[in-house]
């Protein structure tokens, strides 16, 4: 097994082309960092060999890479990964939601476009999909953010 540790800094490991913004993360993780470990790392460079994971932000970006790109990842694996549900009118997260993800869904923060990347959102794109990657979930029952043990079981 090869483990390769991407660090994106705080761009939750979405494509943000804004001014101000992280840039073309995303994208640059699914092409630029695939190809270059293929190229110079002895791996399986197919679907099959390849898994993408994550820790807390790293959680939201591999589930959304595995939704976005089945045809790259055989598993997805989230650890403690930060599986906010999607906002709703009113919803009180609305007040600390903003400073979190900060130049990632516009700026001042856009909750349709937070709501658009969102995962529980996504998953629905992988309804058609033959070969669908495999999730792994998992969170301890003492995290430090107690909500995100409920949002990770619904995204279950």
């Amino acid at each position: 097994m090869i483990g390769v540790a991407a660090g994106f800094d705080d761009s939750w490991y979405a494509d943000n082309p804004d001014a101000g913004g992280f840039g073309r993360v995303a994208t640059a993780l699914s092409t630029d960092l695939v190809q270059a470990v293929d190229r110079s790392l002895p791996t399986a460079a197919c679907r099959q060999g390849r898994a993408i994971g994550g820790l807390s932000m790293g959680g939201w970006g591999a589930v959304l890479q595995g939704i976005e790109h089945p045809d790259l990842y055989a598993a997805v694996l989230s650890f403690s990964g930060a599986l906010h549900l999607p906002l709703e009118t009113n919803d009180p997260r609305r007040s600390w939601m903003p400073n979190l993800f900060r130049k990632i869904f516009g700026s001042p923060f856009d909750p349709a476009r937070f709501n658009a990347a969102n995962p529980f959102n996504r998953i629905i794109d992988l309804r058609g999909v033959k070969n669908k990657p495999a999730f792994y979930l998992a969170i301890g029952d003492d995290d430090d953010f107690p909500e995100l043990i409920v949002d990770s079981a619904m995204f279950h």
